[in-house]
């Protein structure tokens, strides 16, 4: 495999790590440790913990699992998401290492390193920035929805970075893009819930106050002119 198709195949990695921290790890784990994947295509310093390593495998499945059920309870994903400020982005680089085996391994380093700061970091500023809109109103009443959409979308831009590397990239920002941001112009509408409905009543009362006024004023003005005629 070719540097600038490394590059892209760590970089859709790196990316589907901004929306789930261990997932994508593991399923890179998985890949190579059951797949007919060969080590040159892996990095030669990582190839012996996630190829070779059992207890690094299972360890990847029980953060996998804790971050998945986790994020769908509202109590534990507040304390999930200010630890993954800092995971997210680091898991991304390491996830974006795993495959890049450049031949120099400064290189391979920094590339990884700089996919994780371009990549993973913004993914995972932006999805926070979704999540935390979700939550306010109704105690985070479509959470759920929100999360099981990213576990989507992590798995399935995995699946297709391992399967079209070449081009996956290119696809899955602008979707989780796309998503991510219908959900934040879907929350006034419906996450708010009654909060919302609220909102209408009571721009819809203000209306009828600004229109009440505006009758008030024209009557008083016709009152006038009478009074003046009368003169």
């Amino acid at each position: 495999m070719d540097t600038a198709l490394q590059v892209l195949f760590a970089g859709g990695l790196a990316a589907c790590s901004g929306l789930r921290a261990f997932s994508t790890l593991l399923m890179v784990c998985w890949v190579a440790q059951h797949g007919n994947i060969e080590q040159k295509f892996l990095n030669p310093d990582l190839y012996p913990l996630i190829a070779k390593n059992e207890t690094f495998f299972q360890v990847m499945v029980l953060l996998t699992i804790i971050e998945i059920v986790g994020d769908k309870l509202p109590s534990y994903s507040h304390f999930l998401d200010a630890l993954h400020l800092i995971l997210r982005p680091l898991t991304g680089a390491v996830t974006a290492l795993s495959i890049l085996n450049t031949g120099d391994v400064v290189l391979n380093y920094i590339l990884a390193a700089a996919l994780g700061a371009v990549l993973t970091l913004p993914i995972q500023s932006y999805r926070s920035s979704c999540r935390i809109l979700t939550e306010a109103g109704d105690s985070g009443k479509y959470n759920l929805t929100l999360s099981v959409t990213e576990d989507t979308l992590a798995i399935g831009g995995t699946l297709l970075t391992m399967l079209k590397p070449n081009f996956s990239l290119f696809v899955i920002i602008p979707v989780f893009y796309l998503i991510l941001t219908a959900f934040r112009k879907w929350r006034p509408r419906v996450i708010a819930g009654d909060d919302y409905k609220g909102y209408l009543q009571m721009q819809s009362r203000e209306r009828d106050d600004g229109e009440i006024l505006e009758i008030q004023r024209l009557k008083r003005m016709k009152r006038n002119q009478r009074s003046d005629r009368s003169e």
